[in-house]
């Protein structure tokens, strides 16, 4: 709700709500939510709507240093890294989450290793994706070689390994976790399932490169949807 005038009307909309809701939301998403990747999401399309603005002249800025925004959006991941490590460890954010943190940290707590130990089913999948990349293993594909177990013995905890044993033994069989949209349509569907979603995030670059301030009116909803979208290609479940 809070979003929603930026999205419909973002030129009417006074710059100081977006201050204000810009950072509100992200740090709502960390504390209250315990949602990294949340937090991340929102920081980088409300530093988009900052550096903005509502002219044309100036949502040219990305266009012309997208590279550098580019840039900018790696160390944003890693300030929310900070932050919420900062905030999980401090006991900001709850029992539950300061275990969370505990739980995904164990591989170490740098970007990468929280986003494998938070995103395990992404990275197993890929693995699958890998072993048979062409034509795939059709949809809810049974993980008949045992990518699962393999990865969650290399890079799972304890508590993993042993839900998966046990789910195993009570279902018999174990989905592939396709714990993203384009590496489950990979596994899925192989190389077409692939090509498809490189299609869809090669249309959203060029958004981003190229046409953000085409309708000034609809830079809010460009700046508030794209990356969380990007985000859900990547390390979020297709439905």
């Amino acid at each position: 709700w809070l979003t929603l005038p930026l999205m419909v009307a973002y030129k009417r909309v006074p710059f100081l709500y977006i201050l204000l809701v810009g950072t509100f939301l992200p740090l709502y998403a960390l504390i209250q939510a315990g949602g990294r990747s949340m937090f991340a999401v929102q920081l980088i399309s409300f530093a988009m709507l900052v550096v903005g603005g509502r002219q044309r002249k100036t949502m040219h800025r990305i266009r012309r240093s997208f590279w550098l925004y580019s840039l900018l959006g790696i160390i944003a991941i890693y300030l929310g890294t900070a932050a919420y490590r900062f905030a999980a460890t401090q006991g900001y954010m709850g029992d539950s989450q300061q275990q969370k943190y505990e739980k995904q940290s164990q591989l170490g707590d740098s970007p990468l290793s929280l986003l494998i130990g938070g995103r395990g089913g992404t990275f197993a999948s890929l693995q699958a994706a890998l072993d048979k990349p062409i034509l795939g293993y059709g949809p809810w594909a049974i993980d008949t070689k045992g990518h699962y177990g393999a990865f969650l013995e290399k890079y799972g905890t304890k508590e993993d390994y042993d839900i998966y044993q046990r789910s195993a033994i009570k279902r018999g069989v174990i989905i592939i976790p396709a714990h993203s949209h384009i590496i489950g349509f990979w596994v899925w569907y192989g190389i077409f399932g692939l090509v498809l979603w490189l299609y869809v995030l090669r249309l959203y670059f060029v958004v981003l490169n190229r046409y953000l301030a085409v309708i000034p009116q609809w830079y809010g909803y460009l700046a508030l949807s794209i990356p969380s979208a990007i985000w859900n290609i990547l390390f979020s479940p297709f439905g």
